[in-house]
C-alpha cells in the first residue's frame, strides 16, 4: 500500500497506505487463484531463488533488503518483479509460438505475405490479402493452447484470443472481424 500512497497518480484517491493495503486484500480475495499463484511464486523465490514457468523459462530473483524506520533490516520478496516477470515472459513465449504458426501457415497455404516484425503483443505482416491473413491469425491463436500442451505437456486453462487489424499505417488500422 505504501507505493500507491506515495504515487502522485494515486494520492488523490488516498494518501494512506492502509487504504491501499485494504484494496490489495480485496483484490486478492476476489482473485484467490491469482493470490495462490503469487504465493507459490514467492515460496519458489524464497526456497530456490527463482521461478520456473511451464515453458521451462526461468526467472532468477534475489530477495531485497528493506530497512524499517528504526534502522532494522529484513529480507523481502521483489514483489513487482515476482508478479510481473513470469507474466511478461510467458506472454513472450506464447507470442513466439504464434509467430511460428503464422509463418508456417503463410508458407503452407501459399498466402502472399511477409512477417516483418513484432512489437510486444503485436505481429506485423505485410500482405495484399488482409482477409486471408486475418483468418490465419484467428486459427493460429485458437491453436496456441493445443500447441502448448503438445510442446510443454501443460494444459492451458484459458484461450488465447487475438484481435486483427489491417491498414496502410497505424492511423488507418481497421478491425477485421472473424469470418462467420
Amino acid at each position: 500500500g505504501w507505493s500507491f500512497a506515495h504515487d502522485p497518480f494515486f494520492m488523490g484517491i488516498s494518501p494512506l497506505p492502509e487504504y491501499w493495503d485494504e484494496m490489495n486484500q480485496k483484490f486478492y480475495t476476489k482473485y484467490a487463484g491469482l493470490n495462490q499463484c503469487h504465493m507459490k511464486w514467492g515460496e519458489d523465490v524464497y526456497l530456490k531463488g527463482k521461478i520456473v514457468g511451464f515453458t521451462g523459462r526461468e526467472w532468477p530473483m534475489e530477495l531485497k533488503t528493506k530497512t524499517d524506520r528504526f534502522g532494522g533490516t529484513k529480507q523481502v520478496l521483489p514483489w513487482t518483479k515476482l508478479t510481473n516477470s513470469p507474466i511478461q515472459g510467458t506472454g513472450n513465449d506464447l507470442m513466439a509460438i504464434a509467430r511460428i504458426l503464422m509463418h508456417q501457415r503463410l508458407t503452407n497455404e501459399k498466402i502472399p505475405g511477409k512477417l516483418v516484425g513484432t512489437v510486444h503483443d503485436s505481429i506485423i505482416i505485410d500482405t495484399p490479402d488482409p482477409q486471408a491473413v486475418s483468418e490465419l491469425f484467428y486459427r493460429s491463436f485458437d491453436d496456441i493452447p493445443a500447441n502448448v500442451e503438445r510442446l510443454f505437456k501443460y494444459k492451458m486453462s484459458v484461450q488465447f484470443p487475438c484481435e486483427v487489424k489491417a491498414g496502410m499505417n497505424l492511423l488507418e488500422m481497421e478491425k477485421i472481424p472473424r469470418a462467420a
